[in-house]
């Protein structure tokens, strides 16, 4: 980040090229179409490099970058006018499956359809902030410190909302849970 906001555009270049796949997945996973999830993307590394002077030493880049991904995703989702985020029942490219069917299994391709569009059902009926405060911890791989900076909550406010949001999910899926 140094090298940045000296105006090493190289250096921008690089950090880009670094995460943007990364950030790309995180709007995607959060409920973002393709098209949106690219734009926010876009505007995320614009923001970055217009920012990067303010950046502060006591946040590690990465929670610094998330906080911002953070808040462009709850902006972008107050504009259309709603406080949900919605899931198309779609997995983008690199994400896995939530389960792994076995090898010309008819029975089992369908449960793992099943399964993934009674995932997708649930998470979108999460509210927003338990979404984002998910995706933080399984996809951004955040620590619950680096998850309640990014996302202006008390790590006790992390903690909470991911339990209360694993419960929830725990219940919905809950049959299937036997084959899992």
């Amino acid at each position: 980040m140094l090298r940045i906001v000296k105006g090493d555009r190289q250096a921008f270049r690089v950090l880009v090229f670094r995460y943007q796949g990364t950030m790309y997945n995180f709007f995607l996973r959060s409920g973002c179409i393709a098209e949106d999830a690219e734009d926010l993307t876009q505007r995320l590394f614009i923001k970055l490099f217009s920012a990067s002077y303010k950046t502060r030493d006591s946040a590690t880049f990465r929670t610094f970058l998330y906080r911002m991904a953070t808040n462009i995703l709850i902006d972008h989702t107050r504009r259309l006018g709603s406080d949900r985020l919605i899931f198309d029942g779609e997995l983008s490219e690199g994400l896995k499956d939530p389960i792994s069917p076995g090898k010309n299994l008819p029975d089992r391709d369908m449960e793992a359809a099943q399964l993934e569009e009674r995932y997708y059902k649930a998470l979108d009926d999460l509210p927003r902030e338990w979404k984002i405060v998910m995706e933080l911890r399984v996809s951004g791989e955040l620590t619950y410190r680096e998850i309640a900076e990014s996302t202006g909550l008390s790590v006790p406010a992390v903690e909470s909302i991911l339990f209360r949001a694993r419960e929830r999910l725990g219940r919905e899926l809950k049959e299937f849970r036997k084959d899992i």
